[in-house]
């Protein structure tokens, strides 16, 4: 996974792939980053609420805001480059479109819907990011001691919290005259909110220090002190039930009727929990 931090972005290394179109003339192209799949790291930010659940909506939502930007000049950086990434895409799409569906230019203005979006009656900004919940993980760091451990169930990360995030540029969408950039929670490490709270504990946020821990296999290379997840008295019951012959969509069923994330058994025991 090649994670790209928002100070080292470059514009011209973002692709669009093929225009799509679905439900009549709404229209999807793919998002690359030098022909690859798009991955991009957030500073340190604060998660007031955990994990959303929206009306009408079974998808989970992670919201992570700038409460902390005053303190973190990275949070300003990285909203630009957002603004300018979907800038970009919307370049992109007008000269593919021209290409690719008709001979000449779109006639009227596509209005971007950002990813940057306003808290109502504050002057901060929050980021509304979709969690996969059979593939994104989520790591909690202790402090002071900085041991590390995966959060399994997402209802339990704590909360209030900060949060360093690897998301998932998947692609551009077009509806009705507007636009925008669509995005998927990949990774995120979160820290307990004292560690950040104040002028003096607040630090600019690196790529390091987020790719430090991800991907998961690398950070399972550098941590002995973790076990299979296939021993855990919570999970170790839906890998037995594999070893028996019981098919993996029966056992994910079980799983999510259950509350408990499918998403480790396509892991194949390399997942682990700290202990």
């Amino acid at each position: 996974m090649n994670i790209i931090s928002p100070s080292s972005i470059s514009l011209d290394a973002i692709k669009l792939g093929k225009i799509f179109t679905y439900h009549a003339n709404n229209q999807l192209c793919n998002l690359y980053y030098n022909n690859e799949l798009f991955y991009l790291h957030t500073p340190a930010l604060y998660i007031p609420y955990g994990v959303l659940y929206f009306q009408n909506s079974s998808k989970p939502i992670l919201e992570m805001t700038t409460d902390n930007e005053k303190f973190d000049s990275g949070i300003s950086q990285f909203k630009e480059v957002i603004r300018n990434i979907e800038a970009r895409c919307e370049y992109l799409y007008r000269e593919l479109y021209a290409k690719q569906v008709v001979d000449t230019p779109l006639e009227k203005p596509l209005e971007i819907t950002s990813l940057v979006k306003k808290i109502y009656m504050r002057g901060e900004n929050k980021f509304l990011i979709p969690i996969n919940k059979d593939s994104s993980r989520c790591i909690l760091v202790e402090y002071p001691s900085r041991k590390k451990s995966f959060i399994l169930d997402w209802g339990k990360i704590p909360k209030p919290t900060y949060g360093i995030a690897v998301v998932q540029l998947r692609n551009f969408w077009v509806r009705d005259g507007k636009c925008g950039v669509n995005w998927v929670l990949e990774h995120v490490q979160v820290m307990p909110s004292h560690v950040l709270d104040g002028p003096s504990k607040c630090q600019p946020t690196t790529a390091e220090e987020i790719t430090e821990s991800l991907p998961i296999t690398a950070m399972l290379e550098k941590s002995p002190a973790l076990q299979s997840i296939e021993n855990d008295p919570i999970y170790g019951v839906y890998f037995k039930m594999r070893k028996m012959g019981i098919p993996l969509e029966a056992v994910q069923v079980k799983m999510r009727l259950n509350g408990h994330d499918p998403g480790v058994l396509q892991s194949s025991g390399r997942l682990a929990i700290q202990v």
